[in-house]
């Protein structure tokens, strides 16, 4: 299964919702990990990254983390910097606090968003596009972001 259809399937699981305050770490063989209030938004991406059969980091990475370029171009190499045109469906949006699963760019309005998902919305549960504090929607691209490339598993595990 691709990285859209796991993030669409992901988006319905509950332990990504504000109130819960713990989440389980796929990518470390289930990790049990308490936020004490941190946001889920690059956990939701690894988690997915883990059940679509891409390579994930070995260890907790935040978002900061992943947003250094020195981190992990083994497995998630940037393909650009502030620039998604060689963006396909899948590749991570990173800013250094958020990241977000590209999945097309469209134009507003003359300003350029990426139709995505990601965990931590200001916005409350719909039902439809958000759920469980995770959206699918358009985000804004602006500010200074990379973009990564995952990598399939080339083992099975």
């Amino acid at each position: 299964m691709g990285i859209i259809k796991v993030a669409e399937y992901e988006q319905n699981n509950e332990m990504y919702k504000v109130e819960v305050d713990s989440t389980y770490l796929y990518w470390l063989d289930d990790q049990l990990l308490i936020l004490n209030g941190s946001t889920k938004c690059n956990i939701y991406a690894l988690n997915v990254l883990k059940k679509a059969g891409f390579n994930t980091p070995e260890v907790n990475a935040l978002t900061r983390d992943l947003f250094d370029t020195l981190n992990f171009s083994d497995i998630l190499p940037v393909i650009g910097i502030n620039d998604v045109s060689d963006a396909i469906p899948g590749d991570l949006i990173i800013w250094n606090g958020h990241v977000i699963i590209f999945e097309s760019e469209t134009e507003v309005n003359g300003e350029q968003y990426a139709k995505a998902y990601w965990a931590g919305t200001r916005n409350p549960d719909n039902g439809k596009n958000i759920k469980n504090n995770v959206c699918y929607g358009k985000y804004k691209l602006n500010g200074n972001y990379i973009v990564r490339r995952p990598t399939k598993l080339s083992y099975p595990e």
